[in-house]
């Protein structure tokens, strides 16, 4: 791989995927907020968002899913080297057959 801050990868149903630095995937200035769904993965460390100013710790390991119209930054990375940022656009997330329960509680919240 080339050694860059981020590798991304896009398929035909355009899922992008990226694995990054923890470091890079700080949100600089201002929490985000995309009309997508997002999943993240950190593979080395606990990383911590605020997410609609919310603080929310993701184990290293644990997959973490919502909605990213919500506003959200990474805003401690610790010793989280590398982590895998999945972002699926919301038509393709709602068109799968998943359970409602889990639908309602990405669309409607924590």
């Amino acid at each position: 791989m080339k050694s860059r801050a981020a590798a991304r990868w896009r398929s035909t149903l355009s899922i992008s995927v990226w694995i990054s630095s923890c470091a890079s995937a700080r949100h600089a200035h201002q929490p985000l907020g995309t009309g997508q769904v997002e999943v993240n993965v950190p593979f080395d460390g606990d990383v911590e968002y605020l997410i609609n100013n919310e603080v929310v710790r993701i184990e290293k390991g644990y997959i973490t899913l919502f909605w990213a119209c919500t506003p959200h930054q990474l805003t401690r990375p610790g010793d989280c080297q590398q982590m895998a940022i999945f972002n699926l656009p919301m038509h393709l997330f709602l068109s799968w057959p998943l359970d409602r329960e889990l639908i309602n509680h990405v669309t409607h919240g924590w």
